[in-house]
């Protein structure tokens, strides 16, 4: 799919832009994207839930939906589409062909955090003394970490 602003808004440089793929590190990992689906636990409707979930992460739709918006699908197979590895004429377009290397590299890098809402609370607590209670900074942010090694047993 042309994103024709791309040209229209800056034809001089147009004809000087490329596509690269992110540059990965000695892990050969490349952190995921922050999207996703989720539903409440106690929703009325658990089974049209799933098969809401269903059809968006099913690489057919994926493919369609990245037809409309620039988006990549999480799925491999949905690579596999001509929309992805025919040669695409314009630059804007021209990630598509390296993006299924790109989500195969992909892995979830976040490190799980234990007793999570009780470490957030502490750090916006310290957040909202240095913003509001003319807390130093430094000593919001050294007595955070104190709370939450405390916390965590560290």
């Amino acid at each position: 799919m042309t994103r024709p602003v791309v040209k229209a808004d800056n034809p001089t440089l147009y004809d000087n832009l490329a596509i690269a793929p992110a540059p990965v590190g000695k892990s050969g990992v490349v952190g995921k994207g922050s999207m996703g689906i989720s539903v409440k636990a106690d929703t009325k409707f658990p089974n049209a839930s799933i098969a809401l979930a269903q059809f968006f992460t099913n690489p057919r739709s994926m493919v369609q939906f990245a037809k409309q918006v620039a988006v990549y699908p999480s799925s491999g197979i949905a690579y596999d589409d001509p929309f992805f590895t025919e040669t695409p004429a314009a630059i804007e377009d021209s990630a598509r062909p390296l993006a299924k290397d790109i989500i195969s590299k992909e892995k979830n890098i976040m490190p799980s955090i234990p007793k999570k809402a009780d470490v957030n609370a502490i750090v916006a607590t310290a957040v909202e003394s240095a913003l509001f209670n003319n807390v130093p900074a430094q000593q919001a942010l050294t007595d955070a970490v104190t709370q939450a090694n405390a916390l965590l047993g560290s």
